[in-house]
């Protein structure tokens, strides 16, 4: 393989990511090789690995930076949606990495089977928040209609309902906090899985 060829394939295998960020790997491996010269290229190739390989380490590695402490910019919003989509680099790059085939198709199973299960989980407890939430506004709702005929039971209906309402809300919020936590960990468990089998294989 000729340099001009390993970073041909090393530019196929990056485009998943960030321009900026296969800008500087291509960059960065060009240099290096540049540097061996015409007599040391097959040689530095050959240390380096496989395009595959060398593409599953760099991929790993820019996932395991997206998922450490970030500056505070952007939105929520903005935020999940790098999460996810950090994610589904990795996924993507697992599933492509140079691994046994066997071992590929049982990971695929093992991942999607993982994420449909925690997609489940979050989506029945968003639904049981709103369910509760939606509630407590209803019970509030009755109890101002009755505080002119009964004001005991009415006040009774209104603290089922504040405190329904209060613990919808609180689920919520739970619920948005412990997603993001399990989309950053499945970013950097199979981040460090990339890593390691593209520094194995």
């Amino acid at each position: 393989m000729t340099k001009a060829e390993f970073l041909h394939d090393l530019r196929r295998r990056l485009k998943a990511l960030p321009p900026s960020e296969q800008s500087y790997a291509l960059a960065y491996y060009e240099e290096y090789l540049e540097e061996a010269g015409p007599a040391g290229e097959q040689a530095a190739i050959a240390a380096l690995g496989s395009p595959a390989q060398v593409a599953s380490e760099i991929i790993g590695e820019y996932a395991i930076k997206q998922t450490g402490p970030q500056k505070q910019a952007g939105s929520d919003k903005q935020a999940d949606s790098g999460g996810l989509k950090t994610l589904w680099i990795v996924i993507i790059a697992v599933l492509a990495s140079p691994i046994a085939l066997p071992l590929a198709i049982a990971l695929l199973v093992v991942v999607f089977s993982l994420l449909f299960s925690v997609f489940a989980l979050y989506l029945a407890l968003f639904i049981t928040a709103i369910a509760m939430a939606a509630s407590g506004i209803a019970m509030a709702g009755i109890a101002a209609f009755g505080m002119v005929v009964a004001p005991a039971e009415a006040a009774f209906v209104l603290g089922l309902g504040l405190t329904s309402l209060s613990l919808g809300a609180a689920l919520f919020i739970f619920s948005v906090w412990i997603s993001r936590l399990t989309i950053k960990g499945a970013t950097w468990l199979f981040a460090k899985l990339l890593k390691r089998k593209g520094g194995q294989s």
